[in-house]
């Protein structure tokens, strides 16, 4: 591979794109691209180091909303394949991470798997346990479900992949989410999960969407008649 390919991948993977669309942009598999962006993570040295001290937690109903891609070997150890919901239900995660687990932060992400990625996330620091617990109830309360303690790399395919999937229709994820995913470390992608459903994007309108910039948006990148759409009702 010459040096120019290899410095468009880098500019292309610095704006956000995954293996497969730069792998369209520059002519070469996915597979090819995927090592070479491995190696540039490689060749950036040593991450920040990991806390001594990670829990990750996802909503129960996780499973239902994504599907896997690929052999059943790449799937996270956490990974069983349940069938699908019927609209698809927002995923909550936390992360729990810290030097010790006296006092951590907690670090939150709401992704929408049918089409807008990571739509809210938040980080709340120098928690004690008792504090995280009372936060994670609340956040349970609210929801009407439950938590699952899930595998680090469960976590990242679901935040990364879903935010990948949503910039090939898009959208941006919300602002602050570079910071809320420092903790997560390093994604090379692609993702193990297939997002959407039925191969195609579905919409589940919230309260605070700007639902005509989306629709709009969803028309424009996939083309009318080419994604569902449902709004809940509250």
């Amino acid at each position: 591979m010459d040096e120019a390919t290899r410095q468009r991948i880098t500019e292309l993977r610095q704006k956000g794109l995954n293996a497969r669309e730069i792998a369209r942009a520059v002519k070469l598999s996915p597979s090819v691209v995927t090592e070479v962006i491995r190696q540039l993570a490689a060749a950036r040295g040593p991450e920040e180091k990991p806390p001594a001290y990670l829990e990750c937690y996802v909503s129960n109903t996780w499973r239902q909303e994504v599907a896997l891609r690929g052999p059943p070997q790449l799937a996270p150890p956490d990974w069983q394949p349940q069938p699908p919901s019927g609209i698809p239900k927002l995923i909550q995660i936390a992360v729990v991470a810290g030097d010790s687990p006296s006092l951590v932060a907690v670090h939150v992400f709401l992704v929408d798997p049918g089409c807008l990625g990571v739509k809210n996330c938040f980080s709340r620091k120098r928690f004690t346990p008792g504090e995280v617990r009372a936060l994670l109830t609340h956040i349970e309360e609210g929801s009407g479900q439950t938590w699952e303690r899930v595998s680090l790399a469960t976590v990242r395919e679901l935040v990364f992949g879903a935010v990948d999937f949503a910039r090939s229709l898009g959208f941006e994820p919300v602002d602050g989410f570079a910071r809320c995913a420092g903790v997560l470390g390093p994604w090379a992608g692609p993702c193990v999960f297939a997002f959407s459903r039925g191969g195609k994007p579905f919409y589940v309108s919230g309260p605070h969407d700007d639902v005509p910039r989306i629709m709009q948006t969803l028309r424009r990148s996939v083309g009318e008649g080419n994604f569902d759409s449902a709004a809940i009702i509250t």
